[in-house]
């Protein structure tokens, strides 16, 4: 069994709300816990742990804790990409690395001389 219902999850957690469900994956040394409710899906859910994993996995290039670790706002960019609002926006693989990489690639572009504050006219007397 890969999610928990309400008779599964402790006491203190169950005030939160009474339709939450824990769904988790196992990948090597790694767990992924996403919560939902009771309307959504758990072999959805699973699905979409999956696609996170594996858009992990290839920008990454062989996950692991440190990546996690010492890069949570690119992780949370590429679930981002993916969720929005607990919706889900994303699921090609594909198109999840692309963006990441386009955006990699604006981040990592030289600054233009003249942009930005270079053209703000000095304040006169």
């Amino acid at each position: 069994m890969q999610f928990l219902d309400k008779a599964h999850v402790p006491t203190e957690i169950q005030g939160w709300t009474t339709d939450i469900k824990f769904v988790y994956r196992h990948f090597a040394t790694l767990y992924f816990i996403f919560v939902i409710d009771s309307s959504e899906s758990e072999l959805g859910t699973l699905d979409l742990i999956q696609v996170f994993v594996e858009s992990l996995d290839q920008i990454f290039e062989n996950v692991c804790e440190l990546d996690l670790i010492f890069h949570p706002d690119r992780v949370m960019y590429i679930l981002d990409n993916m969720i929005n609002g607990g919706l889900v926006l994303e699921t090609d693989i594909k198109q999840i690395i692309s963006n990441v990489e386009s955006e990699d690639t604006l981040a990592n572009e030289p600054k233009i001389k003249g942009q930005g504050r270079d053209k703000i006219p000095p304040i006169r007397k």
